[in-house]
């Protein structure tokens, strides 16, 4: 009897024992397990942010690219986009009248300005003065002062002066830059004599005013 109650407790001993090695076993595997387990979320989110960052980084750097790529587009077509060449001419026309039947000397000239050889602007200079020692160009004279006071009308474009020259004379300048000048606007006396007129238009051909002025007795260069 006592015998058989040893050999019971030994057997409960022994499996006591592999109860507490297995219990043991699953206790360290489950340390291990939640061990794992509980690093994945980190690991999930460090990758996460990792790649965010990855990708917010790509972005910019593809949007940096195109910008460059924009501006050197710009470059390369302000290159190529070359501004045309204008060519600035000028035509000088003259006509010198001495011994005039009105007892004047008179000097006329145009300076005529192209560009590409189109007309884009003019000065005329008349210079008219008394003849010496013929006293009827001291009535004409004054008769021009008083016939010109007409033709004092400036425009945006159009600049006209009349100035004295010495105690026998007198200057009739007339300016023009087509490139303000609106011809509605030009008073229609201008038109009634040669030294105020607009006698080409605007963007006239140089040889067409050189040919036709040369016709008309005027030296031109």
């Amino acid at each position: 009897m006592n015998q058989e109650n040893k050999q019971v407790q030994e057997l409960t001993k022994e499996e006591l024992q592999k109860t507490q090695v297995l219990n043991l076993k699953e206790l360290e595997e489950t340390i291990v397990f939640e061990k794992k387990t509980s690093k994945k979320p980190a690991i999930f989110v460090a990758i996460l942010g990792i790649l965010s960052i990855i990708a917010g980084t790509s972005i910019m750097t593809v949007q940096h690219l195109n910008e460059v790529k924009i501006e050197q587009q710009k470059n390369e077509i302000q290159k190529k986009v070359v501004k045309p060449q204008v060519l600035a001419t000028k035509l000088e026309c003259n006509l010198t009248t001495p011994n005039n039947p009105d007892g004047t000397d008179t000097d006329f000239t145009i300076n005529y300005q192209f560009e590409n050889n189109k007309l884009v602007s003019f000065t005329k200079t008349f210079i008219i003065t008394q003849t010496t020692g013929n006293e009827a160009g001291l009535a004409t004279l004054e008769s021009y002062k008083i016939a010109y006071q007409s033709f004092l009308n400036p425009t945006v474009g159009y600049q006209i002066t009349l100035t004295p020259k010495d105690a026998n004379g007198l200057i009739v300048t007339v300016q023009v830059d087509y490139k303000k000048l609106n011809p509605e606007t030009v008073n229609p006396t201008q038109n009634t004599h040669f030294s105020t007129s607009l006698d080409y238009q605007k963007n006239t051909d140089l040889k067409t005013i050189q040919t036709e002025m040369s016709m008309k007795g005027y030296n031109c260069k």
